[in-house]
This record gives C-alpha cells, structure tokens and sequence, in this order.
C-alpha cells in the first residue's frame, strides 16, 4: 500500500536564494532550513558564544596569575622613575653652581696675588722693625698693632673671598601622593554579628581615641584604660584632673591629646607621663572647650583643631611643629551659622578633610558639613534626616574616604560615602554613645550600657 504524501506540510529552506527542502526550524530565530545550512547556522550562532567563552577562560587566567607583585611593579616604578628625576634636577642645578664657582675664582686669583703682595710687605716691614735694637714700648705695641692687622687681613680674606649660602631641601610630603584601594567596608553585618569582645567600665566612654596599637578612653572619674588591638587592658593610669570632653591622637608628637572644659593636657600611654599644655587656654573665660581633632597633612605641617561650645562658635588651629603655636581662629560664616554650634569635628586623613556635626536652633535640624583643610570652605553638606536625642550627633572618619556618623542614644548608625553623600543606615543591637576605627581593622563601638565592643570589619571581597 503506497503512502500519501502532505505537500503542504514539505517546506523549503528560507535561506536566500535556496531551492532545498527544508529539515528543522532554527530556535534562534524561527526560520525553516535545509540540512547544509542548518550546519552553517549553528556555526554562526555559536560563534558569540565561543567569543564569550575565550573572553571569559583570558579573563580567568588572568585572575589565577595576578600577583601583587604585579599590581605594585608600576607603582614601584613611578615612584623611582620621580627619584631619578629628582636627583637630575639637583645635578643640573649642581653643574650650573659649579660652573659658576670655578669662573668665580678664576677671576679672583689676581686678587688674591695682589693681597698676598700686600700682606708679604706687611709682614717684611714688621720683621725689619723686630730685628731694630732697643724698641720703644710705643714701637712694641705699633708692631702688635702691625701683627694684629696682618691677622685680621688673612680672617678677613679667608672668610670672604668666596661665600656660598645653600638651603636645606624643605621637600613637601604631598609632592608624592599613594592612593592604595582599601578593602570595601561592609558595616550592615554589625546588625547580625556579634563583637569579638567586650568590657564594661564604670563611666559612660563618650571620649575615646586610637592610634595603630592602643584605644585610650576614661573608664572612670579617676582612672583611665588603655587597650591593645585584643580589646586586653594594657594599663591603667590615674587621672586627678577635669572630666575629659574629647581626645585625639597626634602622631607628631606621638602623645594623645586630652581636653577638658578648660585645658589641654598630652598623655604618654607607655610611660604614663600627663602634661598639661599652658599655651593653650580659652579665648573667653565664658567659652568653654568642645572637641579636638590633629590633621597629619605631612610632618611638616601637623596641626590640632579645637572647637568651642555654644552657639556662634571659634575653631583654633594650632601648628604642633611649632609647639601648639596659634596658627588661625576661623569664626562664622566659615565654621557655622551664628544660630548654630559644633557637636563634634573630625579629620579624616583618607582625603585631608575636616568634618562638622552641626546643630541649627532655629531650625531644629542637624547637618554634616565637609571642609576643606587649608581654606575651611565647604565642600559638601549631608542634612541629617532623624531627629536626634539627648547627646546629639557623634562623628568619626572611615577608610575608603567615608565617614561614621553616630546617633547617640539611639541604635543607628549613619556610613557616609563622600562621593556620593549617600548613607547606609545600620542598625545597632545596643544604645550608642560612640564609635572609632582602630588599626584599620577594627572598629570599637560604646553603648549607653557601660561597655564597649570590639568588631572586626567584615569586607566584601
């Protein structure tokens, strides 16, 4: 029995100008094609896909050879390559200096034979008046007159025929600027994780301060603590002065800086010296100190920041090179509004810029204010949105140029990028006083509870 064929169902190839029988459908695109093309259609189809594949196994070796000798090579080279250029300036400046000082003293030499001919004479005269019999006490003392002059001639020659003034090289830090791309601070975790210490004190810790190996805060009216990096009690070390309102830590002189309402005391922690700073003391008697910030611009140019309380606030800089010299008082409109006062003020060494928790009165309304280092423009402001409690606002700077702004009494946390002024709000388990980066590793958070809490900062790799 012979079958009956569908004509209609037999479809041709709808590639162009093909007369062939079509055998499949093309899911790529829902053209009918034959049996030739059908191969060359998955050839091409693929051929994205095995681009992407190639990008992706380069992209991957790539990723399994990196070596941080690598990403450091052109660094490393950058900074040799301003070495050597550096020392070509200083050697053309010699050659140029040495080419003029040996023209110098060829010019010189005829006068230098003429004062030889004239201080030889001199001292032929005064031999022939030695050699004299029976010299008067008159002829003795013009001959140590003669002899005097013929002394002070050769000083005078030897100390003036060629003089050279050279300059120390002041070379500024800044001229070298590295940029190192910290790890990506992920602070939302503090919501879930858990601190990897904790201490009670017997003082609510609103001052604290942290260098590279020590955090310092007032554990009570009388006693201060320092701990490592651990969150271990270092030392403990009596206080018999004011309470401490702020602190900071200022690697020029190498000490922490304490303020009080009315003074400005440094303190050792190894040695537990305290030294008050007379130098310093309020610009009014009614004026009391408020906080305390050190820039570390370069080793030159290392200053201490203190702010004042109440409304229509002063700012002194004081330059720590020059024995905490006053350098500059800024005053409204360069530091705030004059209904309005500075709850806190931080530098931030990631970018050379001073922050300010700023309270307006009249509006009720708290903002941050970035500035500028050496001119106290503002760069940027961030309105701070939540009405804040009893303490108001803290502040702290971040690595990645961020910053940490503290809603004390309450359990948030405000992470500021400043490239965007947006925030991230975390909420804490605990009621905040304040919060500092220590060691770039670790952040130390004090609650309203009497305690603080060591977390290490988790990263998004």
């Amino acid at each position: 029995m012979s079958a009956d064929i569908n004509v209609q169902s037999i479809k041709q190839c709808q590639i162009e100008l093909c007369k062939s029988m079509a055998v499949s459908q093309c899911f790529h695109c829902s053209k009918n094609i034959c049996l030739e093309h059908l191969t060359e259609h998955v050839n091409l189809i693929n051929v994205p896909q095995i681009s992407l594949i190639d990008q992706l196994n380069y992209l991957k070796d790539q990723s399994e050879h990196m070596t941080i000798e690598q990403l450091s090579k052109q660094a490393l080279n950058k900074l040799e390559q301003w070495k050597n250029e550096s020392y070509e300036i200083i050697n053309q400046l010699f050659d140029i200096k040495y080419q003029e000082l040996e023209m110098g003293i060829q010019k010189q030499e005829d006068y230098l034979n003429e004062n030889r001919i004239k201080q030889q004479q001199l001292v032929k005269d005064v031999q022939n008046k030695l050699n004299e019999s029976n010299l008067t006490n008159e002829q003795i003392n013009n001959i140590k007159q003669n002899i005097e002059q013929i002394k002070n001639n050769l000083n005078e020659f030897n100390n003036n025929f060629i003089k050279i003034e050279t300059k120390s090289l002041n070379i500024d830090h800044n001229y070298i600027k590295i940029q190192i791309k910290s790890r990506e601070l992920n602070l939302k975790q503090l919501e879930t994780i858990q601190p990897i210490k904790t201490c009670h004190l017997k003082w609510h810790a609103f001052a604290m301060a942290s260098n590279q190996y020590f955090i310092l805060l007032q554990y009570n009216e009388q006693i201060l603590n320092v701990y490592d990096h651990e969150l271990n009690l270092y030392k403990q070390i009596p206080w018999n002065h004011d309470i401490i309102w702020d602190m900071c830590w200022s690697t020029i002189i190498n000490e922490f800086i304490l303020l009080t309402l009315t003074n400005i005391y440094t303190i050792d922690v190894k040695t537990t010296n305290i030294k008050l700073i007379d130098q310093i003391k309020p610009h009014k008697t009614d004026a009391p100190f408020g906080h305390c910030t050190c820039s570390h611009l370069n080793d030159n140019d290392t200053h201490l920041f203190i702010s004042y309380k109440g409304y229509d606030p002063v700012i002194e800089e004081y330059n720590l090179k020059l024995t905490f010299q006053l350098q500059k008082q800024w005053k409204s409109p360069q530091t705030c509004s004059h209904d309005e006062r500075i709850n806190c003020l931080r530098y931030n060494n990631y970018n050379d810029q001073i922050g300010l928790i700023i309270y307006n009165k009249t509006t009720d309304q708290w903002h941050l204010d970035v500035h500028e280092l050496l001119t106290f423009n503002v760069i940027w402001s961030l309105e701070l949105g939540e009405i804040c409690l009893q303490h108001g606002y803290y502040l702290n700077p971040l690595s990645n140029n961020e910053w940490l702004i503290i809603n004390t009494d309450s359990h948030l946390l405000y992470n500021v990028r400043s490239n965007d002024h947006l925030y991230t709000t975390i909420k804490y388990d605990k009621r905040l006083l304040n919060a500092i980066m220590f060691n770039e590793n670790y952040l130390v958070i004090s609650t309203m509870e009497y305690t603080i809490n060591l977390h290490e900062l988790y990263v998004k790799k």
